[in-house]
């Protein structure tokens, strides 16, 4: 039995959909700095993730870059004690 060409057309379309959306959003994974960026944008209110950006802007030797996203760990939840770290490790 054959699928209609209906069928095929619609799932030629979701796959190209998917496809498209798979390899978009692959280009966050090019490094620490675009993973946990785009993230901490997804994610406004979780601290460990603005905290991994502000470690991975540190271990590149961003240190004032760093400091924005330390803050916002510490102002999403000041009990973060890894950005409280991380902030004075700078």
């Amino acid at each position: 039995m054959r699928p209609s060409p209906i069928k095929v057309a619609c799932a030629t379309l979701v796959l190209t959909i998917l496809g498209v959306a798979s390899w978009r959003e692959a280009g966050i994974w090019r490094d620490e700095v675009s993973l946990f960026g785009a993230l901490s944008e997804r994610f406004p209110y979780y601290p460990p993730v603005h905290s991994a950006l502000g470690v991975a802007l540190l271990d590149r030797g961003r240190a004032r870059q760093a400091v924005g996203p330390l803050r916002e760990a510490l102002a999403v939840a000041a009990s973060s004690v890894e950005a409280h770290y991380n902030l004075g490790w700078r």
